[in-house]
């Protein structure tokens, strides 16, 4: 009898070899429709459809507009998915010791038809496992990010319309910017705790508010050389 660990061994990544291009293709979709889910997931908390103000295109880079969206929930799936392969693998082979050595084994164990039924099921398992673990990790990440947005402590921003208006909160109650799609801008007011929508043809300018920690330890460096120049 074939223990369950060939299964998982070079055989199978011989198999998915010819397959590589359908793959990336199809993984890069699966990416695609994850940061879909952390996006919806993130604008909702700003009660936000974001799917009524989306374009397509807009979901097309999902995948690396948030990095941390996928180290939070693509790595921990592939462990999930090691994990069960793993599992499996040693599985099988303690089995195989265990008969050969006459030593009892577990009920399902004892026919071959148990056996090829756990072998059906088991990539079910660790799919249904890692649509769990994408899941929580996105309510969890999402609801942390929004938090830090709302508390002030994300971008800060001056909003300029072409109506020559300008908004952008105070030092205590700044305007933050949520995110942007191709054709508007999302900004949270934290003096009210309200969500506006513009649409990007009606801003002229988005200036960030104080400067970077980069450029606040260079600046004096860079005056002195410019005066020195001049």
């Amino acid at each position: 009898m074939q223990a369950p660990a060939d299964e998982t061994g070079p055989s199978a990544l011989t198999r998915w070899t010819p397959h590589l291009g359908t793959g990336l293709t199809v993984g890069y979709l699966a990416l695609i429709a994850i940061g879909m889910f952390h996006t919806f997931a993130f604008y909702r908390r700003f009660g936000v459809n974001i799917l009524d103000f989306a374009e397509p295109s807009d979901f097309l880079l999902a995948p690396v507009r948030d990095p941390l969206v996928m180290v939070a929930t693509v790595i921990p799936v592939l462990f999930i998915w090691a994990y069960f392969a793993a599992i499996e693998r040693v599985g099988g082979r303690n089995r195989m010791r265990r008969r050969a050595a006459g030593i009892p084994i577990a009920w399902w164990e004892t026919k071959e038809e148990n056996l090829a039924m756990l072998r059906r099921v088991g990539p079910w398992a660790r799919a249904a496992t890692g649509l769990t673990r994408i899941w929580a990790s996105g309510l969890w990440y999402q609801l942390y990010v929004s938090n830090q947005i709302m508390l002030g402590r994300g971008f800060k921003v001056s909003v300029e319309t072409t109506a020559n208006t300008t908004e952008a909160g105070t030092d205590r109650r700044p305007l933050m910017l949520i995110g942007t799609t191709a054709r508007f801008v999302f900004l949270f007011r934290t003096d009210d705790w309200r969500t506006v929508i513009l649409p990007a043809e009606n801003i002229l300018r988005i200036t960030p508010v104080g400067v970077a920690g980069g450029l606040k330890r260079v600046r004096p460096r860079l005056i002195k050389a410019m005066d020195s120049t001049g």
